[in-house]
């Protein structure tokens, strides 16, 4: 008995010794080591005259705001498909979102159209949400499912190679791209949804002239698209091919099925609507993708030296909302300051109330007085809700939506996503919608505290709150270029 109590301690013993440097390993190669390798160079130049044109272009843009507008969209153009539909988003959540959106492509899978689906690994790989929704569609001899870099325990640097896109692809048709995720907290009203709402943004990409792919925007999304789906770092999921696994997916697809039935019986405002983009939308000089290099490690900052070049190259006015805006002495090193010559540059981000990401706040936090030395005017959202859109206007004539967030998780690790657009007329509808988020925000003063404002109330966050956030701000300093 003794000597199998002692062999017992002896095996427990050596267990922690190899979690211990495992774990050691773990944040040598998963963390650290991001802050010593510098990104990758590549031959890609930055200019900014390719995001300008003064004849009208192809294509046209619908701007949605709207929860609702932006869910109907989705689902018309789903259901509009012929002959294609590529789908990638960073994550899901369980709830009637999905279960229309799932739904929505099963039955364009069903009448023939070929559907693919490509997510985020490491944060969907252990998703049981994903697990219960999205694998039984790999079932379907229509749609392909993948993951970009599932989660390898031996390969920790690989954690952080993150998918962020997020956009639907119909035919040569519709593209819809932004910063939505698919879940009922980007989707539903505050009457149907009772937790708290990010306020976001999309926008639908409209191609006049479906015979020309080489004219619009939306042949450089697909083509982007198929590098990133049919990339080494994508893989479809490892699925058990039993006779009862395969009958289980089947079913669960079954049963979407009858869900979605239900649901459309339910709430018929979501589908079959007969809506008129073209009518609907606004012209554009041009469109312009810009994305992320798909590399490991920390990347070339394609999107980043984008943006930071059309901001020094503004006459007039910048506006930028971003949920997060952590701007690393990394990320600034390809920001002249003294070539920003403008009158005017606003700043719109969560304040310490409404940021669900404590993380990502306390990032901000350490360097949001930087940010108004600096001389950038800050406006900090009081709610309802949350920021979660990602937006820039250049001079009221340029727009930028999508994905990237100011912050180095967007700039150097993650895959990210923006449609540049040279568009006066979207632009003064952007900047409308980002003034009034700036009208239910508080601007940041000389002395870093709130100027008052009769109309808008501070919303206050818990001692709780304020607590873990100065609990986390060094943490977050160490680790600034992960956020």
């Amino acid at each position: 008995m003794r000597k199998i109590n002692f062999n017992t301690k002896k095996i427990i013993r050596n267990a922690f010794k190899i979690f211990g440097l495992y774990l050691l390993f773990v944040i040598i190669f998963g963390a650290f080591i991001f802050n010593y390798i510098n990104p990758k160079t590549t031959d890609y130049e930055a200019s900014v005259e390719k995001f300008y044109s003064e004849e009208k272009g192809t294509d046209r843009v619908v701007l949605l705001e709207d929860g609702y507008d932006a869910l109907i969209a989705r689902v018309n153009i789903i259901e509009n498909a012929q002959n294609s539909i590529d789908v990638s988003y960073y994550t899901i959540h369980d709830g009637m979102t999905n279960d229309i959106f799932v739904g929505a492509l099963i039955e364009a899978a069903d009448r023939g159209v070929q559907v693919r689906y490509i997510l985020d690994g490491f944060v969907n790989s252990i998703n049981k949400d994903v697990k219960n929704t999205i694998m039984p569609l790999d079932q379907h001899p229509n749609i392909a499912i993948k993951y970009y870099e599932p989660i390898s325990l031996i390969r920790p640097w690989t954690w952080n190679n993150i998918l962020h896109d997020k956009y639907v692809i119909t035919d040569n048709t519709y593209a819809i791209i932004g910063g939505r995720n698919i879940g009922d907290k980007y989707f539903l009203s505050e009457e149907s949804y009772e937790g708290t709402l990010s306020k976001d943004r999309d926008i639908l990409i409209v191609n006049t002239k479906v015979e020309d792919i080489n004219s619009t925007v939306i042949n450089d999304i697909k083509e982007y698209y198929e590098s990133l789906f049919n990339h080494q770092f994508s893989s479809s999921p490892s699925l058990s091919n039993t006779k009862r696994k395969i009958n289980a997916r089947e079913q669960a697809m079954d049963k979407i099925r009858e869900t979605y039935k239900d649901i459309k019986v339910e709430h018929t405002l979501f589908f079959d609507n007969d809506i008129n983009w073209m009518a609907h939308s606004i012209p554009t000089n041009k469109m312009t993708l810009i994305h992320n290099p798909l590399q490991r490690l920390n990347k070339k900052p394609w999107v980043w030296m984008e943006i930071t070049n059309l901001i020094e190259k503004a006459n007039e006015s910048v506006y930028v909302q971003s949920p997060y805006v952590i701007p690393t002495d990394r990320m600034l090193k390809y920001l002249n300051d003294d070539d920003i010559n403008i009158n005017h540059m606003s700043i719109i981000t969560n304040s310490i109330g409404v940021s669900p990401n404590l993380f990502a706040y306390s990032g901000y936090a350490i360097n949001r007085e930087k940010l108004v030395d600096y001389g950038f005017d800050v406006y900090e959202y009081q709610g309802p809700g949350s920021l979660h859109a990602k937006s820039i206007v250049i001079d009221s004539r340029v727009s930028i939506v999508g994905t990237f967030n100011i912050d180095s998780r967007s700039t150097f690790l993650s895959t990210e996503s923006m449609i540049v657009i040279d568009s006066e007329a979207l632009a003064l509808e952007l900047e409308k919608s980002i003034l009034g988020i700036k009208n239910s925000s508080l601007l940041v003063d000389s002395n870093y505290q709130y100027i008052d404002n009769q109309e808008v109330e501070e919303q206050e966050a818990s001692w709780i709150k304020r607590s873990v956030i100065n609990i986390l701000k060094p943490i977050a300093k160490i680790f600034d270029y992960l956020l």
